[in-house]
């Protein structure tokens, strides 16, 4: 009877062993994860920012200065109002 019971808790230590051990694999794994996202959001955040940046000089050469600015504030606001459809639409 007893060696029955060191048996089981002896098996059920070896099985919080194996899911430590998973659980460790997997956690590294998504912290690794999530690093490369920050990492790709910066990136977004950059690319786009050059991008309006960009669109406001073009159209400030054409434009006036304020013109420019409405334009590209405008430009923006689209996008963030597509990003946040788009983003609600992946939610539900």
């Amino acid at each position: 009877m007893i060696k029955a019971i060191v048996d089981l808790v002896i098996a059920f230590l070896g099985l919080i062993e194996t899911m430590t051990r998973s659980m460790h694999r997997a956690i590294v794994n998504l912290g690794w994860g999530l690093v490369f996202l920050a990492i790709t959001l910066l990136l977004i955040i950059a690319s786009m920012l050059f991008f309006l940046w960009g669109l406001y000089q073009y159209f400030a050469i054409l434009l006036s200065p304020a013109a420019s600015a409405l334009i590209v504030s405008l430009v923006a606001l689209v996008l963030a109002v597509v990003s946040g459809w788009i983003a609600n639409r992946r939610v539900r």
